[in-house]
């Protein structure tokens, strides 16, 4: 008996006697590495899958270098039912040779792992192993495609963007690939080449795609494009019934023509057909409308939501280790908040910070250093320190997200409970700027064009377009007189003063942070400024604001309204069309150039 006989068998079709043959080889001492090899094989042939590893594993401790049989080795385990030790053999043998031809099974492999991952949430551990697999062999089908979800629900939106535009050059009629790059092109801003894709899918692979279909509605919807985006999702509907996706963005179009007796009950449709991981967005979306109603008892409750929404990318580390306050009397307790989201919001909801310390509550404050300053001196009962660490449990008994207080205060729109002024800056700050604008006679107005466009989230990026806008758009203000111009605005968009349409005052060199920017405020007639931070710092200081709003507001301004009971001297001045300023901006110039008619009349506090 020998090995090349074993081998004839094997070559003639005739298994289980090169088995038997291989097997006598073996009980007499006589089997090398290659003939453990062959047997092994010939084990997981036959069924014997526990044996073949045993058998396989000696062939690897006689030749350590054999990578045939540590591929058989993973074979065998892969029958077994066991795919972590057969990745930990297929990667030994792609680190010994990278182009093996097995590495497109460990990709495979690597894959199937990393879907698990992403089934139950476990995105970083989904990503490390796609990235793996991806370094393998891109080229495996589905890898690339499900990196690039992989980075766009983690919040890496270049990368999934890049990712998902090569899966789409190897792939470019995949469907399900074609659905993913047509997602990730909306989502970072690329509303035409969204558009352009999921026409793509229905006009030439498939015209019933519910995916196509509900793309498109997005990239239209996000277009301002209405009627087409409701019929496209209409259609989405029509082919795939039990989507929850096409009924909370048919919620979503209903709510910004404020017809909420519609919104609320797709949005309702949309949370019972959603599965768990998709759940806390319907219901965050949800809540948006719902406050946007004017409906804050249901809205507050379901906003409680926000951070089951990976989009909003919250995380409260510095209360993590605390009970939830649950409300209720908060004298004698210690109650630690966290501010969230962006600065706008921290300077909305201070107020219920100290409403807090009112009723006799303990309060710590978490901040972004921008707003410690404004924030201490504004209250100085309350405990306010920078974000960061986590908070030590013997000092507090309760923590709280700082925006869910109006749902534990119960707050409506005609019981506010906490009015303007609730901030305030230093007097000290306050008398450096007296002196810097004693020689402005005019109307005083501060002005904001542009939010921040935080490039790196498309998704704040998306909103910042819509609400922002070019210093040049307010061309038509330089015709009042009277008045006299303010600069308050931050970032890459004050480089526009350098071509501004008529002139402005900037002193913001001078300015560290937002207390700085409140003395500067309070000095002023009027803030005129797009939906930004600032809105909020001059209304919580109860300073007059004249406030440009994009078509599709936010909630907290209600729906359409031209006041907002969050601050009595605020006026809104709302886009009528998506994306057209022309109207908004001639109100405002009306508007503003009776409060110069009045300043001129009646001296400096005419307007307030």
């Amino acid at each position: 008996m020998s090995f090349e006989q074993a081998c004839l068998l094997y070559g003639e079709g005739r298994l289980e006697p090169a088995r038997t043959l291989l097997g006598q080889m073996d009980d007499a001492g006589g089997a090398d590495a290659a003939a453990l090899t062959l047997l092994g094989t010939l084990h997981r042939t036959a069924g014997a899958h526990q044996q073949a590893i045993q058998t396989l594993e000696r062939a690897v401790r006689l030749r350590p270098d054999m990578n045939h049989a540590l591929v058989e080795l993973a074979q065998a385990h892969l029958a077994n039912g066991n795919e972590i030790p057969a990745i930990e053999v297929l990667r030994e043998v792609n680190r010994r040779v990278p182009g093996h031809s097995s590495n497109a099974q460990l990709a495979g492999l690597l894959h199937v792992a990393a879907s698990a991952l992403m089934n139950d949430g476990h995105l970083e551990g989904a990503r490390t192993l796609l990235e793996e697999a991806a370094g393998i062999n891109a080229a495996v089908s589905g890898i690339l495609c499900d990196l690039a979800v992989t980075y766009e629900r983690l919040g890496q939106f270049v990368e999934a963007h890049n990712t998902i535009k090569v899966a789409a050059e190897l792939y470019p009629d995949d469907h399900i690939t074609l659905i993913n790059l047509s997602s990730i092109e909306s989502t970072m801003g690329n509303q035409d080449k969204a558009e352009a894709v999921a026409r793509h899918i229905l006009d030439s692979i498939d015209p019933h795609s519910p995916g196509g279909w509900i793309n498109l509605g997005v990239a239209l919807r996000l277009q301002g494009r209405f009627d087409e985006s409701r019929h496209a999702f209409e259609e989405a509907l029509r082919h795939q019934p039990n989507s929850a996706v096409p009924y909370t963005n048919l919620a979503a179009i209903a709510g910004l023509h404020g017809d909420f007796d519609r919104s609320t009950a797709l949005h309702q449709q949309a949370c019972t057909l959603s599965p768990g991981s998709q759940a806390g967005m319907m219901t965050f979306l949800h809540a948006c409308d719902a406050l946007r109603s004017g409906n804050w008892e249901q809205g507050w409750e379901l906003y409680e939501a926000r951070s089951r929404y990976p989009r909003n990318s919250i995380v409260w580390h510095g209360i993590e280790p605390l009970p939830r306050w649950p409300g209720g009397d908060p004298r004698g307790l210690r109650i630690l908040l966290e501010c969230e989201q962006g600065q706008g919001d921290s300077l909305h909801f201070f107020r219920y910070a100290r409403q807090l310390a009112d009723q006799g509550a303990t309060v710590g404050l978490l901040a972004p250093p921008s707003l410690i300053r404004l924030f201490r001196v504004s209250d100085p009962r309350l405990q306010v320190e920078e974000q960061g660490l986590r908070a030590d449990p013997a000092c507090w008994d309760y923590g709280l997200p700082l925006l869910s207080l109006p749902h534990r205060f119960g707050i409506r729109p005609d019981a506010i409970q906490a009015f303007p002024p609730y901030l305030a800056p230093a007097a000290e700050d306050t008398d450096v700027w007296a002196s810097r604008l004693a020689g402005l006679r005019g109307l005083k107005v501060g002005l904001v064009w542009a939010g921040d466009h935080r490039a790196h989230d498309p998704v704040a990026s998306n909103t910042d377009r819509r609400r922002s806008i070019a210093l040049a758009a307010l061309a038509p203000l330089g015709g009042l007189s009277g008045v006299d111009y303010v600069n308050l605005q931050l970032g890459p968009p004050r480089l526009q003063l350098a071509e501004a349409p008529f002139p402005i005052h900037d002193w913001m060199d001078e300015v560290r942070d937002f207390a700085d920017t409140a003395a500067l405020i309070r000095h002023l007639d009027v803030v005129v400024t797009v939906d930004t931070s600032v809105a909020h710092l001059a209304g919580g200081l109860d300073v007059p604001v004249l406030m440009l709003s994009r078509f599709d507001n936010c909630w907290r301004w209600l729906h359409r309204r031209e006041d907002t009971p969050w601050y009595p001297r605020m006026r809104l001045f709302h886009q009528e069309e998506w994306g057209q300023w022309e109207t908004p901006i001639h109100a405002l110039y009306t508007a503003l150039g009776e409060l110069a008619h009045t300043h001129a009349r009646g001296g400096k506090n005419a307007s307030r």
